[in-house]
This record gives C-alpha cells, structure tokens and sequence, in this order.
C-alpha cells in the first residue's frame, strides 16, 4: 500500500503541474486579448491515508482554476473612470466651443475693434462715402463673425444631442447584453468558476461605469446587478432600459429620473449648465452691442438732416444668432451732432461718439466695457476648461 500510496502522490504532482502549465499556457495566448484576466490554479493538500505507521500525504488537489482579480480594486477602478470619463466629455466640448470662439486671432476681438476704428475714421472724413461704407462693413463683419460662433455653438449642441442619444442607446444594449450574461454565468458557476464569462462580465461592467457611472454589486455566483443614478437597471436576468427624454434627462420605464455619471453625466452638464451659461453671455454681448449703437446712431442725424435710425437688428430669443445690420445705404449713416442746415451735414461729431462705445460700460455688463465683456467671455471659457483639465 505505501507504493501505491507513492505513485498517487506523484500522480497528483504532475496533474497538478500539468494544471499549471496549462493556465500558463493560457495566460501566455491570451496576454493582448481585451478584458482577459490572468487564471491562476489554487492547490489544496490531498487528504492523508492512515496506514499502520501513522497518516500518509497522498500529494496535492486542484481546487479550482479562479482568476487574479481584486473585486475591491475593481470598484475603485470604475469609480475614478466614472469620474475621469466625465471631466474629459466636458473638457473636449468646452475645447470644443472655445476653438469656435477663435480668439485672438479669428475671434469677435479683432472685428470689434475694427468697428471702433472705422467709426474713428468716418469721424475724420464724414462726407467721404468709403469711409462710411467702411464702417457699414466692419460693422457686418463684426455682426457676421457673432452669428457664426452662435451657429458654431448650436452645431456642437446638435452633436452631443446626437452623441448622448447614441450613447444611451449603447448603455441599453449593454444593459441587455449583462442580464443575458448574468444567466449564463449563474448555470456555469456550480461547476467552477466560468472564467471567460466573468470577464466578459467585467468588460461590460467597466464599460458601463465610463458611459454612464454605473454601480454594480456582486453576487457570490458571479451575477452583477447593475444601478445608474440610483436606479436598480440590471437585477438577475432582467434589465430595464433608460429613456433619454426631450430635455436630456435619463429616465426608466416608470418615469423615475436617472442621474447618471460618466460621457454621459459629461454630455448632460454641458449641454444643460456649461454651454447654456456661455451662450447667454454671448447673447447679452450682442444685445448690448446693439442697444449701445442704435442709442447713441439715434442721436445723430444722415447728411439729408434725418434722424439715425437702428443699425442692428436681432431676436430677443436667440440675440447672437440673428444680430444683422439694418443700414446698407453709406447715407443712412447718422454720423453728423447737427440736422442742419446746411445740407448735406458732415461734422462727423456722432460718428466720434459711437467710436468712444470702445470704453464705455455695457449693459449688463456692470463696469465692463463691451470689449471688456468679450474678453471676459474667453477668460472664463479658458479657465473652465482649465479648472476641469485640472
């Protein structure tokens, strides 16, 4: 019986170094494969023989074949790319809106200081019509360079809206694709660890917590149930779908609201804090740019003694993307302090002052000047972008 004894030990060794050499193996094809986890083999000491001298090992068992993988580390791993996935949505965007912005070079600075400047001009040369149609077209460049970085704004809007709905349609498929897999994980688990599904498990699990922060907990057969923002969206083998709704918000079936986290949560907050405050900054940019000249053109008078009418226009709704210039005629221009007589009136004391709105306080903008408020625009932008980049 000992030599028997003796070959079952040696027997086990090799099985069980055999085990190894396969997990190695394993290991070693799969080192560039996604979402792989390494497999280690877990040994167990064989249960001793009793012999009449006393209690014989009878060599080694393989317990199992588990995977090297921290259930903990894991957790703390799609936290941070919970909140990392975040940051950077808002981050690309707000890059995004501040290249549309073009400042310095291709921004509304350089065009609103070539306003002032034309007006300047005029101011010197009244009765000059090149003068006076210079100003008009610095005055469309500047309002045309305004409505493209509305437009600008509005076509990443319309970008993420459609990036945000494609994302969440993704969260759902994974959200199916999770239940299903949860089904084929609980079946294999009394038969061993499943290896291959619980890594597909993970992936989708990481994947899940970058699109849309989500949560998971872990059963002890190796199913996840799955919460976003709060809401139990995978439990078992069954999953509820998320319902992006006209406004942006995550809602499920019943009409509970989701907040999630992640691209997603990124996407949301822009779309509903971060561009919505710059674009009504712009807006109010635009409309005192437009109630400061139409004030100060109405108090002259054109070269026929006719008193300055408006000379931009705008939609109080969307001011930045409909600013317009109303004057296309060079002697509608209201530059001359004097209806005259004499006529034609060119003492271009009007033109001066519409030149002087360079340093005057905007609106609402406080003390600031309307150049003042473009750059506060492009100041905040950066360092927004900054402050999330970190």
């Amino acid at each position: 019986m000992p030599d028997f004894v003796s070959l079952q030990t040696a027997l086990s060794g090799l099985r069980a170094a055999q085990a190894q050499m396969n997990a190695i193996g394993q290991n070693m094809a799969n080192v560039d494969t996604p979402g792989y986890t390494r497999q280690l083999v877990d040994l167990t000491e064989a249960l001793p023989y009793q012999s009449l001298s006393g209690w014989l090992g009878t060599g080694v068992d393989v317990s199992g074949i588990n995977r090297a993988r921290d259930a903990f580390l894991d957790g703390r791993v799609r936290s941070t790319s919970d909140t990392q996935a975040g940051f950077q949505a808002r981050a690309d965007l707000l890059q995004g809106i501040e290249g549309v912005m073009g400042e310095p070079s291709q921004g509304i600075s350089g065009p609103l200081a070539a306003v002032w400047s034309a007006f300047e001009n005029a101011a010197s040369s009244p009765a000059d019509t090149g003068a006076r149609t210079a100003a008009l077209s610095a005055l469309d460049n500047l309002a045309t360079r305004v409505r493209q970085v509305a437009g600008g704004w509005s076509q990443i809007r319309g970008d993420v809206q459609q990036s945000l709905s494609a994302a969440v349609t993704d969260v759902n498929s994974k959200l199916g694709q999770l239940a299903t897999l949860n089904g084929a994980i609980a079946a294999a688990s009394p038969s061993g660890s499943p290896n291959d599904l619980l890594d597909q498990r993970d992936v989708l699990l990481d994947k899940l917590a970058t699109e849309a922060g989500a949560t998971s907990i872990l059963s002890t057969d190796g199913t996840a149930r799955v919460i976003i923002g709060g809401l139990s969206l995978v439990n078992g083998t069954s999953a509820t779908p998320l319902t992006l709704q006209a406004g942006g918000a995550l809602t499920d079936p019943s009409g509970i609201t989701a907040v999630a986290g992640g691209t997603i949560g990124g996407y949301q907050t822009f779309l509903s804090s971060d561009l919505p405050a710059y674009q009504a900054q712009l807006d109010g940019f635009a409309t005192d740019l437009a109630t400061a000249l139409n004030a100060q053109h109405a108090n002259g008078f054109t070269p026929a003694g006719q008193p300055g009418g408006p000379l931009l226009t705008y939609t109080a709704s969307a001011a930045a993307a409909t600013l317009s210039v109303v004057v296309t005629d060079p002697s509608q221009l209201a530059l001359s302090s004097s209806a005259g007589p004499p006529f034609p009136t060119y003492n271009g004391v009007n033109a001066q002052a519409l030149a002087d709105l360079r340093t005057a306080p905007a609106a609402s903008g406080g003390t600031l000047s309307l150049g003042g408020a473009v750059q506060s625009l492009v100041t905040n932008l950066a360092a927004s972008t900054s402050n999330i980049v970190g």
